[in-house]
């Protein structure tokens, strides 16, 4: 399961978060930016899949990134993974990349942290 993923927010994510089959949970810090705008993708839809509008949208921006510059960041950690062995853990993790300027999103920190919560006994 991720929590997030490079492409969240028409790529302008820093992070992809999951958790790790051989254990806790990983993040990989991009290390590159994508240069110029990214054709917006069409959310996935019955009626956009039915009419064609998401696969074309969704080919449009493939297309782009194929293409496009990339430049470095230029923040710490620029495209180092962490993995960290608990929910919590995790979650510091991304808010002090956040900390640092990455684009981090706060539902993949609330979403962390709520099952770390749950892990504990909580609700």
């Amino acid at each position: 399961m991720s929590y997030c993923r490079w492409s969240s927010n028409n790529w302008k994510r820093h992070v992809y978060v999951y958790q790790d089959v051989d254990g806790g949970w990983t993040t990989h810090l991009v290390a590159f930016k994508i240069i110029g705008d990214i054709p917006e993708e069409l959310l996935h839809t019955e009626q956009s899949v039915a009419d064609g509008s998401w696969l074309a949208s969704r080919r449009a921006a493939m297309e782009f990134l194929e293409h496009a510059e990339r430049a470095p960041i230029g923040l710490p950690r620029d495209g180092e993974t962490f993995n960290d062995s608990t929910l919590g853990k995790c979650a510091e993790r991304l808010l002090y990349l956040r900390s640092l300027g990455h684009c981090v999103p706060q539902y993949a920190v609330d979403e962390l942290q709520a099952g770390q919560r749950v892990m504990d006994g909580g609700p």
